[in-house]
Order: structure tokens, then sequence, then C-alpha cells
């Protein structure tokens, strides 16, 4: 058969039919059987011994291995009346005879061509008529949708007289109902005594004289219930406030003069200051600082009545309080307080109550989510493990593992405990005083800053990434252990470059879905540019043998000086060559080019 001792092929690619008018037979009779495997029959029991040992790991179901040995015999041409005297033949006009039953094939199944030279000129014949065939009905199709755009633009006003008309068909079946509806009441019209008619008529009038006058008081009233309502909003949120902060500042100020102290405390204090100040400077320094404090402190009580007087003033004229001269605000603490007892209340229940609305919300919508998304991550890092389990990358094992970030631990801890409150409302339970800590620094990140510089910290709240640390552990051949950000810095660029290609093979066979219970046939391509260049050759090769053992088709584009070192690892070779705008790919033999390398 003139196969190599590790070259395996397809059937179809081996065979060759010599006589064009027996290729639809070999085909329809074959079938399946055209994409069975075929090696060189003394390794067949290796081959079928290799198939059953790797048949369930590797999902080999329905993969027919030819055993040639047994079937390199020929036999005669048949004609129809010939098959009776087998029992099993085919003839070239695709007759078939199994167990005494003679059938013809189905053109389905020898129609397309698959074997020898033959066959890709004849799959393009076959694709070429089927598209002049689609072009024709493309055409016919366009002669058909001109056709009935005109009927269409012909008939379309006329139509819309008769859809009318069958709109208003309908209505037309309660006119006898109507008109004897209209009978009765006139009856009723011509029995009625019209006096008693005017009598009520006028009485209507009055009361709805009286009518429109209550209404128009209802407007004024409903107008002026409006002015009061925007006005006790305007004090509530606006004014109110405001003087609130103003008053504040300026108590606070006023209150070192205005509040009396005990003196004995008084004198102990300046006695100690007095000290404290004479053991660091002399008499005259501590003097001279003394007068000046004392013009700054006067300084500032000056700017305080005046800002008090301000306040008062500013307040007067714009709620009509009227203006007093005295030193102090006791009139106007007077309002605030009656404000404070009469409106603020209400108002701060109001917001007692959005408050604890707001928190609940940001357990349901924030917290739960984050933690469905770190639980999800953490899913695929063992999607990912379960890839990566079975694989060796020069006899060492990765492993993608996640920890907690140190910074964000109390608030990681609340969000994976919230899981634990089942069918309970997380404020009637012990949860938020379980993590308190975490709760607390997370309103803190929240409310800690303006809008506009609140956005850093809240993404990096919302981003479920941040809370957690990730890293790669190496598993050695000795059974020792390490994590790649404690050896990153004492490596070789290659040894670190490593679990980069760790990482992407990974991610493909996670792509690919090759690690999943029954992986779906998908083509596990998986392309590199310039890959492996502060590798060795002993780590390109590992990284090529993890990449097959992946189960990975790996295509590899790299500068022609370096692909001398990729040779002896690959299987094929393809030269791209671009000239005039116009690029050529050349197969190169691989053999033929690492004579020359090594010649």
């Amino acid at each position: 058969m003139g196969l190599s001792p590790d070259q395996v092929l397809y059937l179809c690619t081996a065979l060759r039919v010599p006589d064009e008018s027996w290729q639809d037979a070999v085909e329809g009779i074959l079938g399946h059987s055209r994409f069975d495997l075929l090696v060189p029959p003394e390794h067949y029991d290796a081959a079928m011994h290799l198939y059953r040992q790797r048949r369930h790991k590797d999902d080999l179901y329905g993969v027919g291995l030819l055993d040639a040995e047994r079937i390199l015999q020929h036999a005669p041409p048949l004609t129809l009346e010939e098959l009776r005297d087998h029992r099993t033949a085919v003839t070239r006009e695709c007759f078939v005879r199994r167990t005494y039953t003679t059938r013809h094939l189905d053109p389905r199944t020898y129609r397309r061509w698959f074997i020898g030279e033959r066959a890709v000129p004849r799959q393009i014949a076959q694709r070429e008529e089927r598209l002049e065939a689609i072009r024709q009905e493309l055409l016919a199709l366009q002669v058909q949708d001109t056709a009935l755009r005109e009927r269409l633009a012909l008939t379309q006003d006329k139509v819309r007289v008769f859809l009318a008309l069958e709109r208003d068909l309908p209505g037309l079946d309660t006119i006898p109902a109507l008109a004897a509806r209209l009978d009765a009441l006139r009856g009723e019209l011509a029995a009625l005594d019209t006096q008693s008619v005017a009598a009520l008529q006028a009485q209507v009038a009055r009361h709805q004289q009286a009518a429109d006058a209550l209404q128009a008081e209802v407007g004024e009233l409903e107008r002026r219930a409006g002015g009061l309502q925007t006005r006790l909003e305007t004090l509530s949120q606006e004014t109110i406030p405001n003087l609130e902060r103003i008053a504040g500042q300026a108590a606070q100020e006023i209150d070192q003069f205005l509040v009396p102290l005990a003196a004995q405390d008084l004198c102990d204090e300046i006695d100690k200051e007095y000290e404290r100040r004479r053991q660091r400077q002399p008499l005259d320094v501590v003097l001279e600082n003394a007068v000046r404090y004392e013009g700054d402190y006067q300084t500032a009580e000056e700017r305080s009545r005046t800002r008090l007087r301000e306040a008062k003033q500013s307040y007067s004229l714009t709620y009509q309080f009227g203006y007093d001269d005295d030193e102090d605000a006791a009139r106007y603490l007077g309002e605030r307080e009656r404000y404070a007892q009469s409106e603020l209340p209400e108002y701060e229940a109001r917001i007692a109550g959005q408050r604890a609305l707001a928190e609940q919300e940001l357990v349901e919508n924030f917290i739960h989510r984050l933690r469905e998304q770190i639980e999800d991550a953490r899913q695929q890092l063992a999607y990912l493990n379960t890839t990566l389990g079975d694989l060796r990358f020069g006899g060492e094992r990765f492993e993608f593992i996640a920890r907690p970030e140190p910074a964000l631990r109390p608030i990681y801890d609340m969000i994976m405990d919230s899981q634990n409150i089942l069918g309970e409302s997380l404020f009637e339970s012990d949860f938020r005083q379980r993590h308190q800590q975490g709760w607390d620094l997370l309103f803190e990140r929240l409310t800690a800053a303006p809008v506009e510089e609140m956005a850093p910290e809240l993404r990096e709240l919302q981003d479920y990434r941040n809370y957690l640390c990730y890293d790669i552990r190496i598993h050695y051949p000795n059974g020792d252990r390490a994590l790649l950000s404690q050896i990153k810095a004492k490596k070789s660029g290659g040894e670190t470059t490593t679990p980069f290609y760790v990482a992407m093979v990974a991610s493909f066979a996670q792509a690919y879905r090759l690690n999943q219970p029954r992986p779906s046939d998908t083509i596990r391509l998986a392309l590199f540019d310039e890959a492996f260049n502060k590798m060795d050759t002993a780590r390109t090769a590992s990284a090529l043998q993890f990449m097959v053992d992946s189960q990975l088709q790996v295509l590899l584009a790299t500068p022609p000086d370096k692909a001398a070192g990729l040779l002896p690892y690959v299987d094929s070779v393809r030269t791209v060559v671009r000239k005039d705008n116009h690029a050529f790919v050349i197969e190169i033999d691989k053999g033929h080019m690492m004579q020359e390398l090594e010649a």
C-alpha cells in the first residue's frame, strides 16, 4: 500500500477509480465508509489496541478502522444479470445486492464524490450548477414580484373603498333598534308637562349659578393652598436648612464668648498653657504672641457678630420676621425651635423611611448581584482547572486559584454570607450586626464624596473582579508547589511566559467547550502570532505538545528567520509571499527544508 509506519489516511484520499463509469457505484456502496481510517496492514493490531483504550476517553464512537489486509482481493466487474450469482455485489449502474436482495442505491449517497482526483472538480461543478439554478429561481421570483407590485398599485385605491365599507357594515345592523328607540323617546317627550319643565329649568339655572360660585371659591382656595404648600416646601427644603447651617456656625463661634465657663477650670487651663509656652519660648515672645492672639480673637469675634447681624437681617427681610438690635439671637432661636418641633420631625421620619428603603434596595440589587458574579467567576475557574487537570507542561501541572482581596475582605464576607439568609429580611436578622464592619465600610465608600468624585469608588465596588486576588499555582513533578506571584521575579523570561500559554490554552478549551461531559463538534482552532519568542527549544516543544494534548489545532504565524526553531515540532509549513499587491501561499516540504538546515 506504500504507507509509512506512522501514516494514517482517510480511505477516500487513498482510493482511485480508474474507470469513471464506476465512480457513482464506488461512492454509493462505500457511503460513510469512505471516511474510514486507513493504516499500514502490519500496524492494524496496534491501531485496534489503541482504539480500544481511548474509545471512551476521546469519544471515538463510529470511527471506522479499515483492515486493508483482508480486503485486498479483486473481483471482476458484474452486470445486472450476473448479480444473482453473488451474495454481495454491485454494478456500475449502482445496483447493489446484499443478503439475496437487489436494490438501487440512493443517488444522494453517491452524487457527491469524495474518492480520487475527480472528487474536487466534480464537487465544484455541482456547486456551480446549484448556484446557476438558484440564480434562475431568483430571476423568476423577481419577475413575479414586479408583476404583483404592478397589480397591487392598480387595485390599491379601489380596494380602500371596499375596506371602509366592510368596516362600517356592522354598524348598519343597529339602525332598526335605534329607530325604534327614537320613536319611543319622541312619544315620551310629547307626553311631558312643559310647564313643570320650565320651572325645573329655572331651578337648575339657580343651582348651576351657585355651583359655579362654589367652584370659583374652591379654585381660589386651591390656589392659596398651593401657594402655602410652595411656601412650606421652600421653608423646609431651603430656608430652614440654610438658617440652621448659618446659625450653627455662628453659635459655635459665639459660644466661646456667650456660654459661661467655670472660673477655676478656666484658670487651670490658662496656667497649663502658660507653663507649656514658657518651657519653649522666652517671656517676651509669649507676651507678644498673646497680644497678637488677642487681636485675632477679637477680630474673629467681630466677624462672628457681623455674620449674626447679617443672618438676622437676611432672615427678617426674606420672611418678614421683623428685625431687632439685640446682641443675641434668642428670638430667632425660638422661631427655629418652633419649626423644629412642628415640621422637622415629619421630614426626619420621611428621610429615615427613604433611607431604609435605599438600604434594602442596595442589599437586593447590589450585594446579591455581586455574590452571583463572584460565584460565577469561581465556577469558571473550576471549569478551567478541570481542563488543566490532566494536562502537563514539561511535567508541570498548572492550577488557577482565587482568594478574597484583603482590602475588601469585610465586604466580601458580607456578600458571600448573604446567601445563607433565605426567605428572611437581612434587616430583621442578625446579618447586619454580624457584618457591621463590612456594612460600615461599604456605606463609607458610597457616601464619602460628591458624585463626580465618587465614580472611581463606585466602579471599584461594582466590579466583582476587585473582590478576588488571582494567581496560578504550579505543581512540580517532585510534589513541590509554588505560586506564580512568588517566583516570577526570580525566573527567566521563558519560564514566566509559560503561564501565559497555559492560560490561553485553557481559555481556548473553555471557549470550545472541550471540558464539558459531551464536547460539541467545534473547529478547535488556535492562532498565535510570533509565539514562543522568549522560550527556549525545550519549552517550545513542551508548549506545542501541551496544545496538542488539549485537542487544539494550532496555527503559528512567525517570520522566516524564526521558523527554523519551530520546524521540528509542526506538521506542515506554508509560506505567504506578497508581490505587486498580491499574496501567494506556497507549500514547503518540511523534510526537504530540515535536510537543507542540517546541511
